[in-house]
């Protein structure tokens, strides 16, 4: 069994030469469930951004989406109301352009897992 506190093991890897810069607090990913894309469509009131329907396990909600890169059938990360993400960002239900999104579709870095310049997540 691992037992090393995430700050005793950032101490043991200094020790053995690595430099760690950061221990950050990794948090509960409530209100944070896995989403099927079943639909796009262009938003009416905007060229960037797109309606999407997603499956978030038996209930389909409609969420305002800008990622260049979602599809049909993708499996997403999806930020309900009430889960808050890195940085302390909390969802909310909000209008985009006339249109209400109950949520958000998630990248790697707004949960907190994302592996940017100089950043590891162990």
């Amino acid at each position: 069994d691992f037992t090393f506190s995430p700050e005793e093991l950032a101490e043991q890897l200094t020790n053995l030469g690595l430099e760690v810069r950061l221990v950050e607090p990794f948090g509960k990913l409530e209100k944070i469930v896995v989403g099927r894309i079943l639909s796009l469509e262009p938003h009416p009131n905007a060229d960037r951004i797109k309606l999407v329907k997603v499956d978030v396990g038996g209930k389909v909600i409609p969420l305002v989406c800008g990622a260049p890169n979602i599809k049909p059938h993708l499996m997403v990360p999806v930020a309900l109301e009430g889960a808050v993400l890195r940085g302390g960002i909390k969802v909310r239900k909000v209008k985009v352009r006339g249109v209400d999104s109950p949520g958000t579709i998630c990248s790697e870095d707004e949960l907190g897992l994302g592996n940017g310049p100089g950043r590891q997540s162990f």
